[in-house]
């Protein structure tokens, strides 16, 4: 099934280079080919019993989150659009199973407010621990591992913002940037909130960078494209 709108060209450009890069390397090792077979990529659970998921999009777009995605389109709010966008690539795109909802905040609900607070460990797609639990998860530093989509495939550093309208702890900060409660993608505008799902080496590494990149300054015109995180309920 051909995937959403603006995924990505850097996406597939790494794609292929891996793809060639296993082809050149057919035959050595253990791969589990036969002649010819080359190795096959790996697959991950659809659920982890002790831990929760979470995953950023594959899909990039603007802060107007109800044109991401025609599924999406008729919901009446930006978070409840965000939900079904975060909904739609853990079952279609992921094979995940579970309730999956946008880490995300607006000008009237919090993320920590909208999500469960579970006592279990996160983990990436490819079940590499996050955090112990979800106050752990709301003092995360900046991390490599946010950087899986709902399928396992490590996403291009190039689209490494992730929006979120949200503080470490989930909270709404100040001021209030939410691209118009997630509706807008004008350039004009307060912007919107975003995190950086990786470890950027010019700016510090602080507490909370993941959800507040470069904390005071961490938003970015609503006409821009981002990323979501979406956290298994």
């Amino acid at each position: 099934m051909k995937r959403s709108k603006k995924w990505g060209f850097v996406h597939l450009f790494i794609s292929l280079s891996i793809g060639f890069a296993m082809i050149s390397c057919g035959g050595d090792g253990d791969g589990d080919g036969g002649s010819g077979g080359g190795n096959q990529p790996p697959t991950y659970p659809s659920s982890y019993p002790n831990a929760k998921i979470i995953f950023v999009t594959h899909t990039i777009d603007n802060g107007n989150l109800r044109g991401w995605m025609p599924e999406c389109s008729g919901r009446s709010t930006g978070l409840e659009a965000a939900d079904c966008i975060c909904q739609e690539h853990a079952t279609r795109w992921g094979n995940l199973s579970g309730t999956y909802k946008a880490w995300l905040s607006d000008s009237t609900t919090s993320a920590s407010s909208r999500l469960s607070h579970s006592n279990l460990p996160y983990v990436n797609r490819r079940g590499e621990a996050i955090a112990a639990n979800w106050t752990e998860l709301t003092k995360l530093r900046c991390t490599n591992s946010l950087n899986y989509d709902e399928s396992g495939d490590l996403m291009s550093t190039q689209f490494s913002l992730v929006w979120t309208g949200s503080d470490s702890s989930g909270n709404i900060p100040s001021p209030m940037r939410n691209c118009n409660n997630w509706t807008s993608e004008s350039a004009s505008g307060s912007g919107g909130w975003v995190g950086s799902a990786t470890v950027d080496p010019y700016w510090p590494n602080f507490d909370g960078c993941w959800s507040e990149w470069v904390d005071g300054n961490g938003w970015r015109d609503c006409d821009l494209w981002n990323r979501l995180y979406c956290v298994e309920q």
